[in-house]
């Protein structure tokens, strides 16, 4: 029977209070989040510590992000997402919150919208919407800043399942062309959406159960799975040109085990989330017992929903939905050092979310009177994952809550150690930091990060010896750590070893060339030695990274002055003055003003006031 006018306009009323209330909650669990700060894990080397970000918005910049492979990644719309952040809040983390809480915001409603539509049952969608969006293991990839690639690229990706709706709903070339084109911006936001035309085969099973044969829809989604398979091809060049690929380090054997043991976990977390931690160290004793369960776990499940595919396909489509949207990141092709990651479940769960909602709702619509009893478990299940969410938020106030949680629940997790060491540093605590850097090497004694920051301890005390003795060690375990390098290459200085400092500055830029401070160093070193030319070029390429490098702005002033430049020198000049006071050096700002003003003094008409 076709809706009457005013049924259209009170469904219509009713899917908007449902999604505002889904809108208004959602920010409102997470808000807290707004006051935390950004975390030593990958917030410095997405943001805090990149200079191409803290520039903001410019034609380089965006240049940058869609030719770099920077973080082991090519993500370009995630670069300019950060780009953006720093270009209107700098580096306030608030605002940088503020962006992932709104976009995951977004997420919940454009799905619930989504799944709605499809499948015409409003209260199911709203509570697989609210599962998705207040489930704590959520939490990580709305409040860890440098994931906001997970928040972005789902946000593309159901923006582009709904075009596809639009597209199978009323054919035609300008919805196919807008669903490659909102394809392509969730791939170029986070390569793990590579899945996502597979998705798209299972949701013509069901809901949206198409007549077509399977074929027939299979090479409709050619030109999204070639789409697919440039973006894996551009994702493993630059995770393996950025180090991050760990494959040949660890037999097939061993990833397939792992793999299938993180299935069984996710699966876990999502039922019982307990014990949720920002790294899972990965654990190398799998017991044949428990990999023999797992094993039959996963079949049986799988045999289960082929077995109800035409009487329950929502089964089938939402445990499928979980396996497929997993294989980019369940660890086949090693990517990193952790065994998995609770962000990895943002788009998988879904699918078990549906699972588990249409399922259950299909067994109580059995029997008459049983739709509320339904509706007030899921109220329940809701209000308890509220509570439980933000608790799990409140680890991630600051990098000290967040490793030492970590460490609770798994003391033997060397990541941890390690960060929870730099954070306690940074605070001077350096005494319990000493503590926990000695506890990541015992964990696991080829550490270079913790080799690196102990080199720090070591310098910051001018035993330049130990300095040098870790830094060496670390670079001997990591050959293109580029910050090993160029603390090398700063403690050589010190040491008055400057041809070999040049060398370590050289490594480090090398390494990562768009690393400010070793090519200001690399400059002054050269301008030191005498090297007038090529200390110009380096000097110049920190200043066009970070113009905020008081002491690349002063060091190339002093080259282009050198070079009989005066000219060009001052707004050089000008700018290290204005800096180096900003940062609260005002002693090197009084300097540089002192010889500004001399400069400017003399007999050229052509030096600008």
């Amino acid at each position: 029977m076709p809706e009457t006018p005013n049924q259209s306009v009170r469904f219509s009323r009713r899917n908007a209070a449902i999604a505002a209330g889904l809108a208004i909650i959602t920010f409102a669990l997470y808000a807290p989040a707004i006051g935390y700060e950004f975390n030593n894990y990958d917030d410095a080397q997405y943001i805090t510590s990149n200079a191409r970000i803290h520039q903001g918005l410019t034609f380089a910049n965006i240049r940058w992000a869609f030719q770099t492979g920077y973080a082991a990644n090519w993500h370009p719309l995630t670069w300019l997402s950060h780009i953006l952040d720093c270009q209107f809040f700098g580096l306030n983390p608030a605002g940088h919150h503020f962006t992932s809480i709104l976009f995951h915001t977004a997420n919940a409603v454009l799905f619930f919208l989504l799944w709605r539509g499809m499948t015409g049952c409003p209260w199911r969608s709203a509570f697989v919407a609210a599962l998705f969006a207040w489930h704590p293991t959520r939490v990580e990839s709305v409040t860890f800043i440098a994931e906001r690639k997970d928040v972005l690229s789902t946000f593309f990706g159901l923006a582009t399942l709904w075009a596809y709706w639009a597209y199978v709903r009323a054919p035609s070339f300008g919805r196919r062309a807008s669903v490659l084109l909102l394809f392509a911006l969730a791939l170029m936001s986070k390569p793990m959406l590579v899945s996502l035309p597979l998705l798209m085969l299972l949701l013509d099973y069901w809901p949206l159960r198409r007549e077509p044969p399977f074929k027939q829809l299979f090479l409709e989604k050619l030109p999204l799975l070639a789409l697919s398979a440039v973006s894996s091809l551009i994702t493993i060049w630059a995770q393996k040109r950025g180090g991050a690929m760990a494959s040949s380090e660890l037999p097939i054997s061993t990833r397939t085990l792992n793999a299938l043991n993180s299935y069984v976990s996710y699966l876990g977390r999502l039922f019982v989330p307990r014990h949720l931690i920002v790294f899972y160290p990965y654990k190398f004793n799998f017991h044949w017992p428990v990999v023999a369960a797992e094993t039959a776990l996963l079949l049986g499940i799988s045999v289960v929903a082929i077995y109800w595919a035409r009487r329950r396909p929502w089964f089938a489509v939402g445990w499928f939905w979980f396996i497929i949207a997993l294989i980019p990141v369940i660890g086949l092709v090693q990517v990193g050092e952790q065994a998995m990651a609770d962000r990895y479940t943002y788009l998988p769960a879904i699918g078990i979310f549906i699972l588990v909602t249409w399922t259950v709702g299909d067994v109580f619509a059995q029997h008459q009177g049983w739709e509320w009893p339904m509706r007030i478990a899921w109220i329940i299940i809701l209000a308890a994952c509220l509570p439980a969410t933000s608790r799990q938020l409140s680890h991630w106030r600051n990098s000290i809550t967040l490793f030492s949680h970590a460490l609770a629940v798994d003391p033997d997790n060397p990541a941890a150690q390690c960060n929870l060491a730099q954070a306690l540093d940074q605070q001077g605590d350096e005494k319990d930091a000493l503590e926990h850097y000695s506890a990541a090497l015992r964990l696991k004694p080829n550490y270079p990060e913790a080799e690196c920051n102990l080199g720090l301890i070591a310098y910051r005390h001018n035993d330049l010896d130990g300095a040098v003795k870790h830094f060496t060690r670390a670079i001997e375990q990591m050959p293109a750590y580029a910050v090993a390098h160029y603390d090398l290459g700063l403690a050589l200085a010190a040491k008055k070893q400057n041809v070999e400092a040049q060398k370590q500055y050289r490594a480090a830029v090398d390494a990562n060339p768009d690393y400010d401070r070793a090519w200001a160093n690399l400059g002054l070193a050269l301008l030191q030695q005498g090297n007038v030319a090529e200390a110009t070029t380096a000097l110049t390429r920190a200043v066009d990274l970070a113009p905020n490098n008081f002491y690349a702005q002063n060091g190339l002033a002093h080259a282009l002055e050198q070079q009989g430049k005066a000219s060009a020198a001052v707004p050089h000049y000008q700018s290290a003055a204005t800096e180096a006071r900003r940062a609260g050096d005002q002693r090197l700002a009084a300097s540089i003003e002192a010889h500004l003003q001399s400069l400017q003094k003399r007999p050229d008409a052509s030096l600008p006031k």
